[in-house]
């Protein structure tokens, strides 16, 4: 009898954060929920990963702290997370300075926050109830 290999995409949660500290923090407690993620460091990162066809995510999460939020760079994400849900991480004045909903962008979790809210947000926006409004 032969067996037929399937090639399978991986659909794990990417994490783009450039903060060691959380981004370890935030990819365990999501490994310890039953997901799998994969940590990435930048925005560059995450869009080349994305331009490969190698991964199709379940969920994007961006930590923005930290980046000079370009719109076209943010656009281009959303273009190439293959229908994923994003997730934005941002600060109260990111915030207040970009029209996530307006680019179309699924959910914004606005610092401070807890690890245990976010990843109650990641339960939420793959249950298919996400809201940009918090």
């Amino acid at each position: 009898m032969w067996l037929k290999r399937t090639t399978y995409m991986i659909e794990p949660i990417i994490l783009i954060s450039d903060e060691w500290p959380s981004r370890a923090l935030i990819r365990a407690e999501l490994i310890e929920e039953g997901y799998e993620v994969q940590g990435l460091l930048s925005l560059e990162d995450a869009l080349r990963l994305l331009s490969t066809n190698t991964t199709r995510p379940r969920l994007i999460i961006f930590d923005a702290a930290g980046y000079s939020l370009d719109p076209s760079a943010l656009e281009c994400l959303k273009e190439m997370s293959l229908k994923a849900p994003i997730l934005i991480c941002a600060s109260r004045y990111q915030a207040s300075q970009v029209d996530f909903k307006g680019l179309g962008f699924d959910s914004l979790l606005v610092r401070p926050y807890t690890v245990g809210d976010l990843v109650g947000r990641v339960k939420t926006i793959l249950r298919g109830k996400a809201d940009i409004d918090n």
